[in-house]
């Protein structure tokens, strides 16, 4: 494992220590999806998801929001195909196939790593992870990744914490 990408990985897992607190699973801890990754975009937007793990295609442009799509174009590079939601500052992402780290977020609107911005180039933060691509102005995912959120106005947003917690 390169020392860049164990140094993220650290990263966030302290964070997760601190925001651990908010959790939903037993003894506060984060909960993880479960092993389809979450509901679909499609499945979301449908039932109102609030603090549910929903798993999609991520697709970024410079300038755009960050999207999680239920589908990719074949499009080079891909946009989104049929549901999607705006990904807001304070969501969560975890790779698939992992069982307990959870790596990135979206900060500033952009797709982050430890807050820090995957960028559009091929070498930038988010390359270590399963099939994200960054080209041009463009980055996205080939594989779906798992992302916790509220839902809200059609946007998956940070989980509130819940009332009398301390978070």
């Amino acid at each position: 494992m390169n020392e860049r990408l164990l140094l993220f990985r650290v990263s966030i897992v302290g964070a997760l220590l601190v925001a651990s607190a908010c959790g939903d699973g037993p003894e506060g801890a984060l909960s993880l999806p479960g092993p389809d990754g979450g509901d679909t975009v499609a499945q979301a937007l449908a039932e109102g998801t609030s603090g549910s793990w929903v798993r999609g295609f991520f697709v970024a442009y410079a300038g755009e929001p960050v999207l999680l799509c239920g589908a990719l174009t074949e499009s080079y590079p891909p946009r989104c195909a049929g549901a999607s939601v705006i990904l807001r500052d304070g969501v969560i992402w975890r790779e698939p196939a992992e069982d307990t780290v959870v790596i990135g977020g979206v900060v500033d609107g952009e797709l982050s790593v430890s807050g820090l911005p995957c960028g559009f180039s091929s070498d930038g933060p988010c390359s270590a992870y399963p099939g994200m691509v960054a080209s041009g102005d463009a980055l996205w995912s080939e594989v779906e990744y798992s992302v916790l959120g509220m839902l809200d106005r059609g946007g998956l947003g940070p989980r509130q914490c819940p009332p009398g917690a301390d978070c």
